[in-house]
């Protein structure tokens, strides 16, 4: 199974010689047993930078709470917002049609005279 590095939140040190994995959201991707001290921390400072490094060049900085959410793009996320800005002005738009037929109605039938009439007349 493949790890992306946009997936990973963290690399740590766990107990004497283990090296834990860790997602966005705090799940255990990879759990690995070294054999010396030594190579568990060349493990981690190694995998670390190489987080940080991917970090700086996807524009997320240093800090976890900067991580990407869930490897949404900045065009992705252009695009989502374009969509909901097209589609306020439609629903706009189609509200003002409807007020512009429902004050020709009520121009033509002389309000809502009729209407409060009749459900005077059903109690």
């Amino acid at each position: 199974k493949k790890i992306e590095l946009k997936d990973v939140r963290e690399v740590k040190a766990k107990d004497e010689l283990g090296v834990t994995v860790l997602s966005l959201s705090g799940d255990l991707l990879l759990e690995l047993l070294c054999d010396d001290e030594v190579a568990r921390d060349d493990l981690v400072e190694g995998l670390s930078e190489l987080l940080r490094d991917s970090r700086k060049e996807m524009g997320g900085g240093e800090s976890t709470e900067n991580t990407p959410t869930r490897g949404k793009t900045v065009m992705e996320r252009t695009a989502k917002q374009a969509y909901f800005m097209e589609r306020d002005i439609e629903l706009t738009n189609k509200r003002r049609a409807a007020e512009k037929r429902k004050e020709k109605f009520m121009k033509e039938s002389g309000g809502l005279k009729y209407t409060a009439l009749a459900m005077a007349a059903r109690e």
